[in-house]
C-alpha cells in the first residue's frame, strides 16, 4: 500500500526504531520505522519531522484506543521516497516552533474524515509559507500571519467556525468597532455590546477572508499595522477555546522570544 503524508511527529523505539504519526489524506496513521537511526538507513531524510514523503507501507490495521480521540491506522515501513522536505524551516527555530504547534493542533484534534484533505492541504501551504519566510518578505511569508490563518482556517475545518457575516444583535455588516466574544463565536458592534475582543472593521474583514475565501486566496491578503494585533489575539484565543488546551510548543515559542 502507497499513502502520501506530513510526518507530525516521531517516538523512539529501542535503540534503532521509531514511530511516526504521519498526517494523510485519510487520517492520521502510525507506522513503524525500523533500523531508522542506523547510519545505513535509506529512509533518514524521508522520515524526518515536517517531510511529505511518500510511503510504501504494509496493509494497516485500526486499534481502538480510548485514550486518544483519533482512532489511528497501524502499518510497517518498507520504503520512503521524499516529496517535499521544507529545508528552510531549519534555518529558523521560530519556524520550527510554530510547525511543531501545527502538529500538535492536529494531533489533538478529532479529524473529520471529509475535511481531512483540506487540513493536509492547509499544513502543506504553512509549511511552504514558514520555509519561505526566511528568504523572502511579503504578508504571505508573515510568520505571525501564517500562524493566524491556520489557526482559523482549521478550527473552521473543524466544526466552529466564526460567525463572522453580521452583529448579532442589529444586524450592522460591518461596524467602525466591534466586539467579538470568542465563547459565542460571534461579534457585536459597539452601539450593542461592550465585551469580549475589541477590533477595528479591517480585523473582521481579514478575518471573514481567512474563514470565507477560496482556499486558494487565503495566503494573499495584507493587513493594517492597527488591524494585526487585535486579529492574531482574536485567532489564537478562538482555537484554544474550542480546543480547551494550551500547546507546548507555542509556548516554547514565546518563551524563545520573549513575546
Amino acid at each position: 500500500m502507497t499513502i502520501k503524508g506530513v510526518v507530525l511527529s516521531q517516538k523512539v523505539l529501542g535503540e534503532q526504531d521509531k514511530f511516526m504519526d504521519v498526517l494523510t489524506e485519510t487520517g492520521i496513521v502510525e507506522i513503524l520505522v525500523k533500523g531508522s537511526a542506523k547510519i545505513t538507513s535509506k529512509n533518514g531524510s524521508a522520515t524526518q519531522l515536517f517531510a511529505y514523503t511518500e510511503f510504501d507501507v504494509t496493509d494497516s490495521f485500526r486499534i481502538q484506543n480510548q485514550n486518544h480521540k483519533n482512532q489511528k491506522n497501524f502499518c510497517h515501513l518498507r520504503s520512503a521516497s521524499p516529496i517535499r522536505i521544507f529545508y528552510g524551516l531549519r534555518q529558523s527555530v521560530q519556524s520550527v516552533a510554530l510547525a511543531s504547534y501545527f502538529a500538535q493542533v492536529i494531533l489533538y484534534s478529532a479529524l473529520p474524515q471529509a475535511s481531512t484533505p483540506e487540513i493536509l492541504r492547509l499544513l502543506l501551504n504553512c509549511l511552504h509559507y514558514l520555509s519561505e519566510s526566511g528568504s523572502k518578505s511579503g504578508s504571505e511569508s508573515d510568520p505571525l500571519q501564517i500562524k493566524c490563518i491556520f489557526e482559523l482556517r482549521i478550527i473552521s475545518l473543524l466544526g466552529f467556525r466564526p460567525d463572522v457575516l453580521m452583529c448579532r444583535k442589529c444586524g450592522c455588516y460591518l461596524p467602525e468597532r466591534l466586539y467579538f466574544q470568542v465563547e459565542n463565536g460571534c461579534f457585536y458592534c459597539e452601539s450593542c455590546e461592550k465585551s469580549g475582543i475589541l477590533m477595528p472593521a479591517g480585523t473582521l474583514q481579514a478575518v471573514r477572508h481567512i474563514v470565507l475565501q477560496d482556499f486558494e486566496k487565503i495566503f494573499s491578503f495584507r493587513i493594517a499595522s492597527h488591524c494585526r494585533d487585535s486579529l492574531f489575539a482574536f485567532a489564537e484565543q478562538f482555537l484554544q477555546y474550542h480546543t480547551d488546551r494550551h500547546f507546548p510548543a507555542l509556548e516554547y515559542y514565546y518563551k524563545l522570544y520573549d513575546i
